[in-house]
């Protein structure tokens, strides 16, 4: 079967049923991890169909692949005012390209780079909601270094003003400067610990959490650049009989 012919005609003709069915097919017969699904996958994000928990499913099936699923994805977080799983989305997206050449010649890859430049803009979503105005800043600041499309560096120039008056106001800078405070020495743990989880922030609650434990155990630990592609890691461990996650930023 032609599954992405089929699936591209029953989006030509707004076929919801038949595009759902070819989708469950295609999982049926070849499973989340091979090439056919990964085509599909990028076809329900180019068309902006509204299968989220299959992209999902795929994305976290393929967790250590890098694909444009991942960016639809937290787009459409975006678009809920889930923001936590928004910076989560695009922070996975970037990191997966860490270190390898692709990323060092992000330059040489205009429709990557162009990725990229989206996902710095999502990343900075949940810490300027939260109150870290300056990480997000040092998001764009970054950004900018790899040499993005006029557009982008447009755009993030112009966030960086407005992070800038934001600062100006003195609740916005008393938070930042507890963020701040975090970031250099694991000071103010439980206010913003408390902060995430009042908000519903799980998932940068985790990460403050794993950032803490390296304060704690090693007293040269700072928040770097480095730190900024770092992802949280799940492993499961069977120990007495019960099966337990732990956590680890890397």
């Amino acid at each position: 079967m032609d599954f992405i012919g089929s699936f591209e005609q029953a989006v030509q003709k707004k076929d919801s049923e038949q595009q759902i069915a070819i989708l469950q097919k295609a999982l049926s017969e070849h499973g989340f991890k091979s090439v056919i699904m990964s085509d599909l996958a990028l076809a329900v994000a180019n068309h902006n169909l509204p299968y989220i928990s299959f992209l999902e499913a795929f994305c976290d099936e393929n967790a250590e692949t890098p694909h444009g699923a991942e960016i639809k994805l937290a787009d459409f977080y975006a678009g809920l005012d889930k923001l936590d799983e928004t910076t989560s989305r695009a922070r996975r997206f970037v990191s997966k390209f860490r270190g390898t050449e692709v990323e060092k010649n992000i330059s040489a890859h205009p429709v990557l780079l162009t990725m990229f430049a989206r996902c710095y803009l999502l990343m900075t979503a949940a810490y300027t909601r939260l109150g870290s105005r300056n990480y997000s800043k040092r998001l764009l600041t970054k950004a900018l270094q790899i040499g993005l499309p006029k557009a982008f560096e447009d755009r993030m120039k112009n966030e960086i003003l407005t992070l800038n008056n934001e600062l100006k106001n003195e609740a916005n800078s008393s938070l930042d400067k507890k963020w701040e405070e975090f970031y250099m020495t694991g000071a103010n743990f439980n206010e913003l610990h408390e902060l995430c989880i009042k908000n519903q922030y799980i998932q940068m609650a985790k990460r403050i959490e794993l950032l803490e434990g390296k304060f704690r155990f090693n007293a040269d630990f700072k928040v770097d650049d480095s730190e900024i592609l770092m992802d949280i890691f799940a492993f499961r461990n069977e120990k007495d009989g019960e099966s337990n996650l732990t956590f680890t930023l890397r």
